[in-house]
């Protein structure tokens, strides 16, 4: 079943300090720990949405569709209404954050594989977390959302629709200020 993959970055990084997606950790900028994970074969289209040239340089490095997001500071959501306008013919989009650099390739096509478009998939470690996989029948109300709400709102009270894929507490560990990545 066609799935695509949203990956979100266009965040500010107000606890980083600094563009935590484009600091370089380990030889490279953060996002590309999580843009060279991804299986392209895996996903009928992959999309970065972010407000940063770098990230779109990057991306189409890797062969992957952008959407600069001109209203960031609308907060998460603009980011995600973007991406669900612009795939609109999807039947299932996978949301990934660009600041999960532990994110095993394995654990992601482990989530795309449980895919059924009926429910949603949400990574689990005991929580309810990202990457999240929605099949279309949510689209509408991903299109919804305002300000710096997630499409996590929509899973939790849609909880009878999950298929939870257990992955690893230290995978699911998102950056949020520089001690996280020291």
């Amino acid at each position: 079943m066609k799935i695509d993959l949203v990956i979100l970055a266009s965040g500010f990084s107000r606890r980083f300090a600094t563009n935590k997606l484009l600091y370089v950790w380990k030889g490279k900028p953060l996002i590309e720990h999580t843009l060279i994970k991804i299986d392209k074969q895996a996903f009928d289209k992959v999309l970065v949405v972010t407000q940063y040239p770098e990230i779109i340089e990057l991306a189409k490095r890797y062969g992957f569709e952008t959407i600069f997001n001109h209203q960031a500071a609308l907060g998460l959501s603009s980011s995600i209404k973007l991406a669900v306008d612009h795939l609109a013919d999807s039947k299932q989009i996978m949301f990934l954050v660009g600041d999960m650099p532990y994110l095993k390739a394995e654990s992601i096509i482990k989530m795309v594989n449980m895919a059924d478009g009926k429910h949603i998939i949400c990574a689990y470690d005991g929580n309810i977390k990202n990457p999240m996989i929605f099949p279309d029948r949510y689209f509408k109300d991903i299109m919804m959302l305002e300000g710096d709400q997630g499409a996590k709102r929509i899973a939790l009270r849609n909880e009878d629709c999950i298929i939870k894929c257990s992955i690893a507490f230290v995978e699911l560990k998102d950056i949020d200020c520089q001690d996280d990545v020291a």
